[in-house]
């Protein structure tokens, strides 16, 4: 015979908690780091193996770096108008997926003559993906928390705390990296 007697999460939505966030905060760390990473590199790249003069390379690297943030403002406008942040934030890691596989078949498999056109796609291909995740992430992680319940309300605090030194923190690696090695 069943038991009629509500339990305590009856009706309520299921929220991931800290699993969840940690799992989301793993996902925008990654790319994070190879954002800035390739970032940091790319000059190097476009004037060593692509064989651009600098102030080329330079004004290359300064139109995607400058291009990257315009992204986000827009993404956000679909994810609240029309996907949601979880559909935007799943279709922009496959995009940004996608444009990681082709900026690595750019420089390690295709021909040299279609290589910078395929390469520079790539980039901005990673400038849209990347954009679609910026708006979402931070607010989709802090999702996962309830905020009825005193617990998740302060652990949802800590992760916002946390989470925000953690992506301020993270561009930084990338760069000391590079410093570090020279």
């Amino acid at each position: 015979m069943m038991n009629n007697i509500a339990s305590p999460t009856q009706g309520k939505p299921s929220r991931g908690g800290w699993n969840a966030a940690i799992f989301i905060i793993f996902v925008e760390v990654a790319q994070q780091f190879a954002f800035y990473g390739l970032a940091s590199n790319l000059i190097m790249y476009l004037t060593n193996v692509l064989d651009q003069p600098l102030a080329t390379a330079a004004k290359n690297v300064n139109t995607w770096l400058g291009v990257s943030p315009v992204f986000p403002v827009l993404r956000a406008f679909v994810a609240d108008s029309y996907l949601g942040r979880f559909t935007t934030i799943l279709f922009s890691i496959t995009i940004y997926f996608m444009g990681m596989v082709l900026l690595t078949l750019s420089v390690s498999v295709i021909p040299s003559q279609s290589c910078r056109a395929v390469f520079f796609v790539a980039l901005y291909i990673l400038s849209v993906a990347q954009g679609g995740q910026k708006p979402c992430v931070q607010t989709f992680a802090a999702d996962q928390f309830d905020e009825n319940t005193p617990a998740e309300r302060k652990a949802k605090s800590s992760f916002s705390t946390g989470g925000t030194w953690v992506w301020c923190l993270v561009p930084l690696l990338p760069h000391s990296e590079l410093y570090i090695s020279m």
